[in-house]
């Protein structure tokens, strides 16, 4: 699998030229989501709330601290590659393209309240990975009409399908 790099080079116009390339390669969907989550409740209870029929068990058993508290809201949206493309150059054009990857909790937050969006795209949040007998995984959520779930994709050596949504928010 061929990963392009950012060149080293202090020249702004070459930097410029590989950020529009990159950039170019994402495709920033026009619809926004407002996202609130209750960081007071607790990371089982999101993921319970969220009424998936089926969780992977390591999700389920995570003893995620949520990092903040209080109630807070996101204005996330999604993307999506032109091309196939691996981890980091997605993860490189969110960066450019002024958002962040989403969390897990943001990902349990956008299937609660759009649940039949898993159904016709897998829906990955690249802003938390989960260390699984010492390889990184990202949480997705996916279905089909029958059923949807929240699981964990290898990460950092995928090269992800057009056909995936990359869920990100605003700073």
């Amino acid at each position: 699998m061929h990963r392009r790099n950012l060149p080293h080079t202090s020249d702004p116009a070459i930097r410029a030229l590989d950020r529009n390339a990159i950039t170019r390669s994402l495709f920033i969907l026009p619809e926004t989501y407002r996202l609130t989550i209750n960081y007071d409740n607790a990371f089982s209870t999101m993921v319970r709330t969220c009424k998936c029929e089926f969780i992977h068990q390591n999700i389920k058993q995570m003893r995620y601290t949520l990092p903040r508290t209080g109630k807070q809201t996101f204005t996330t949206r999604l993307i999506r590659c032109t091309s196939d493309s691996p981890t980091g150059e997605v993860l490189r054009g969110i960066t450019l393209s002024g958002f962040y990857p989403a969390t897990v909790e943001q990902l349990v937050a956008f299937c609660t309240n759009h649940p039949d969006f898993q159904r016709k795209h897998p829906i990955l949040a690249l802003g938390s990975t989960l260390n699984v007998g010492g390889h990184p995984f990202v949480v997705y959520a996916s279905g089909s009409v029958m059923k949807r779930f929240i699981s964990l994709n290898t990460g950092s050596h995928m090269e992800w399908s057009q056909v995936c949504r990359f869920l990100v928010a605003e700073p």
